[in-house]
């Protein structure tokens, strides 16, 4: 899935995307799995078009897992990312994004939304970071 949605666009951007992964399953209290296997958000999943890697991709996403694993937070709480049009009309407030969260990394958006069960997870998620 981090090949479909950022593979090309650096190691800040997988980061970020699998910074989002986990900070998305902690504010819905959901598991990581769930969220990407979740068809409805992603739309590789949606279009059936996730590419293989090879051992050394792997390898690349399994370090960048390992650093997000042990604390990595350049994304400061975001929850959502997106590209492409989804990408505009969220800098624009769409999907409920919170503007002045969004971050661009490697040309992938990434941001919280300002829905009260987000919001108040960030707040506790501040708290303890």
């Amino acid at each position: 899935l981090t090949q479909s949605e950022v593979g090309g666009q650096g190691r800040n951007a997988q980061i970020a995307f699998m910074e989002t992964v986990s900070n998305r399953a902690a504010a819905e209290g959901r598991s990581i799995h769930s969220i990407v296997t979740d068809k409805r958000y992603y739309e590789p999943l949606k279009r059936g078009i996730t590419r293989p890697v090879n051992n050394t991709t792997r390898n690349n996403y399994n370090s960048v897992f390992d650093e997000v694993v042990a604390g990595s937070n350049i994304l400061p709480g975001a929850t959502h990312n997106a590209s492409a049009g989804v990408a505009r009309s969220a800098r624009a407030g769409g999907y409920n994004a919170n503007v002045s969260s969004i971050i661009v990394i490697g040309g992938e958006t990434f941001y919280n939304k300002q829905l009260p069960r987000e919001q108040n997870w960030l707040e506790e998620f501040n708290e303890t970071s």
